[in-house]
């Protein structure tokens, strides 16, 4: 079991609830990263309904995850004959950290006519591209950037376009393999779109997250690309595009995020 499979692992207690723990480390500015926590979310979504994939996942965050024990209450929607619709809760030691609705099934069972009219964007190969790593004060980078493998396009890296757009590559370390649950980590790994602009930067926490994936992943490396279209009374959006190595489509996610006040 590679560090991140056993870092969101999850085990059904007696009473029937899941039981795991937010591991420190993955945090920015103290708190968990929001992937990490969605994770949790879909791991205990495909442990109670025995299917291998995660199809969607919608998730409301309520509170800041802090390193520490946690449980995931899990409520079946619907467990159809090809996908199944899950509720999750991640409560903390005192408090409901993230509420959310998973749908799980198998991403080999899709089939049907295709119309395509956007590609992964232009980017060097993964190891042409330089790698974040933590701030050793805990600051910016964050100390989850020690956890994976982050790779900036040269430009975002250097904060150098003025366009809220961020692409970058993502892996796990040790060869670990990237299944759904890990790409939900690397939809919400990159920067905010927001810090290559000249607007405020600061903590900018996310309110809501959806993840939709559309196959499987199967390569070493993903490619995010994510961008931002609307700043508008206190709030911005990040949609992002994962792509595998081929340029294939993997996952789309959306975010609504709170921006700092000037």
């Amino acid at each position: 079991m590679g560090q991140f499979a056993e870092q969101t692992g999850l085990r059904l207690g007696e009473t029937g609830i899941y039981e795991g723990e937010i591991h420190p480390g993955w945090d920015v500015l103290e708190n968990a990263n929001g992937g990490y926590l969605m994770s949790m979310l879909g791991r205990a979504a495909l442990l109670d309904s025995g299917r291998p994939d995660i199809i969607s996942l919608s998730s409301h965050f309520l509170s800041p995850g802090r390193p520490g024990p946690v449980t995931a209450t899990t409520t079946t929607l619907k467990h159809g004959k090809r996908f199944a619709t899950t509720r999750v809760d991640l409560t903390g030691p005192d408090r409901l950290v993230l509420s959310g609705t998973v749908i799980t099934g198998d991403l080999r069972d899709g089939e049907g006519p295709t119309l395509i009219d956007r590609s992964a964007p232009e980017m060097p190969a993964p190891l042409d591209c330089p790698r974040t790593v933590a701030d050793p004060g805990g600051l910016f980078p964050p100390p989850f950037m020690d956890k994976i493998e982050q790779r900036l396009h040269p430009d975002d890296a250097a904060g150098a376009t003025g366009e809220p757009r961020v692409r970058g590559w993502f892996r796990l370390l040790d060869g670990e393999r990237i299944d759904t649950t890990a790409a939900v980590l690397a939809s919400d790994f990159l920067p905010p779109t927001v810090f290559n602009t000249d607007l405020p930067v600061g903590w900018v926490p996310t309110v809501q997250m959806t993840v939709h994936f559309r196959m499987r992943p199967t390569t070493e490396w993903l490619l995010v690309d994510s961008v931002t279209h609307f700043v508008q009374n206190g709030t911005f959006e990040i949609d992002a595009d994962l792509y595998d190595e081929s340029g294939e489509l993997v996952a789309q996610s959306r975010q609504l995020l709170l921006i700092a006040r000037p």
